[in-house]
């Protein structure tokens, strides 16, 4: 009871403030070995079957896995390999439409081996470089260095530069990951994650889910086996609100990282669900 008035009477005496969500202090490394994209390409395929012309929708989910360096041009780049987890197909049309009964409707199959992939990474000071053999050039892909209102600049894999419009904080998988709100002349709310990438993957920063006539998409991320993201945490709410209540900052029941409910007591832990305050700051978990 003695918490809860001293609570009340801090909010009382110190009014309110208004504060922005704050980033997590420690920078999340993109490139880990052994780290996995887990990712989905669905396009078009078109094949000849018989006298037949067959369209399928294909739809493949595969994993791309850091294992060892490559050097190219006297820099160390990330090997990543291509494991086939699935592929599955269904069936469009056909040409002729009169022999479309007959041709396979839906395949699936599991597995399908594993390929060097054909772009390679490398990570410096918050930036990360991309490297296209046949191009012979390095550009940038990433750059979490940047802040609110400061642009990607120079050699830039996505042609047009990148503005920051907004850093925020959110919590996946019961971690906090920074998430850059980004934007250009003709794109709006881009979104990378700190140590994740883009929804479409780890090699595509810039564009739409809709590529070269393929979707892509980032399925889940993976770190020594455990899951650490997925594409449902993209759209995560951003930790901290627009009103906290201000604490006695002298007071020891207040103090550092202490967690408190909106009732004034103080707990052990978050809370899976739900407002807590830490801190000083309000935080929302969902």
């Amino acid at each position: 009871m003695k918490k809860k008035l001293l609570f009340l009477l801090a909010v009382v005496l110190f009014g309110t403030t208004t504060i922005s969500a704050q980033a997590p202090s420690d920078y999340r490394p993109f490139l880990k070995e052994g780290k996995v994209w887990n990712c989905q390409i669905t396009e078009r395929t078109t094949e000849r079957i018989g006298e037949a012309t067959a369209s399928y929708l294909q739809t493949t989910v595969f994993g791309l896995r850091i294992d060892g360096d490559i050097v190219f041009d006297g820099k160390t780049y990330k090997r990543f390999y291509r494991d086939t987890i699935s592929v599955e197909r269904k069936l469009i049309d056909a040409d002729p439409e009169n022999v479309a009964e007959s041709l396979p409707q839906y395949e699936y199959r599991e597995g399908g081996g594993t390929a060097l992939n054909e772009e390679f990474l490398r990570e410096e000071g918050r930036k990360i470089f991309i490297y296209w053999p046949p191009r012979g050039t390095e550009l940038l892909l990433y750059d979490f260095s940047l802040a609110e209102g400061e642009s990607t600049s120079g050699n830039y894999a996505g042609g047009s530069d990148l503005s920051v419009d907004k850093i925020e904080t959110i919590v996946a998988q019961g971690q906090e990951f920074r998430r850059f709100v980004l934007s250009s002349p003709d794109r709006k709310n881009l979104f990378w994650i700190e140590g994740v990438g883009h929804p479409c993957g780890p090699f595509r920063a810039y564009g739409n889910e809709v590529n070269d006539g393929r979707e892509y998409t980032l399925l889940s991320v993976y770190e020594d086996g455990e899951c650490v993201f997925s594409k449902d945490d993209f759209n995560a709410q951003a930790i901290g609100t627009n009103e906290i209540e201000t604490i006695q900052k002298d007071s020891s029941d207040f103090k550092d990282n202490a967690i408190f409910d909106l009732q004034g007591r103080r707990l052990k832990t978050a809370p899976e669900k739900g407002v807590y305050i830490r801190g000083g700051k309000k935080f929302i978990r969902k």
